[in-house]
């Protein structure tokens, strides 16, 4: 029987993974914002956004964008956002009986290359040095480091 309850003890890692990944998620859908908008936005504190801006910042994933523009009173928000081109994703489609179909991608999920190779019928073995052979050229295509590969295959 699958156990339902979680067993082990959480750790301060878990939640800095956690927050990490909503301060990404806040800035891909809502778009550059001030730090302290992150916090509200975020519902973490302002040091723990500062915190984590910074080290995201170090990774290169993240970079200031210049003060925001209006006036308003008090010192302008410097704007911080994800940098599109900090990495790199390979995305394959494996659908297809015909041709299998790759693309990389930078961070905003736009194409940048693509590539395609004819299956011409090969199964097993031969089927997937294909599949390495096309994310080895793709991968020879991406002009910065690659963050991860991602595969669309039928079945289970």
């Amino acid at each position: 029987m699958a156990q339902l309850r979680v067993t082990s003890k959480a750790v301060p890692e878990h939640n800095r993974q956690n927050n990490r990944s909503l301060l990404l998620q806040t800035l891909f859908h809502d778009g550059p914002m001030s730090r302290a908008d992150l916090a509200r936005e975020s519902g973490l504190t302002r040091v723990t956004v500062s915190d984590l801006v910074g080290e995201l910042s170090s990774e290169g994933i993240l970079g200031d964008l210049g003060t925001r523009g209006g006036a308003r009173v008090g010192k302008p928000a410097t704007l911080v956002g994800i940098r599109p081109d900090a990495f790199h994703i390979i995305a394959l489609d494996l659908s297809s009986d015909e041709r299998f179909v790759g693309v990389v991608v930078n961070l905003r999920g736009e194409i940048l290359h693509r590539a395609e190779t004819h299956v011409e019928g090969r199964t097993g073995e031969d089927a997937i040095a294909l599949v390495a052979e096309l994310c080895t050229r793709l991968a020879g295509l991406a002009s910065t480091r690659i963050l991860g590969i991602g595969i669309g295959s039928p079945g289970i």
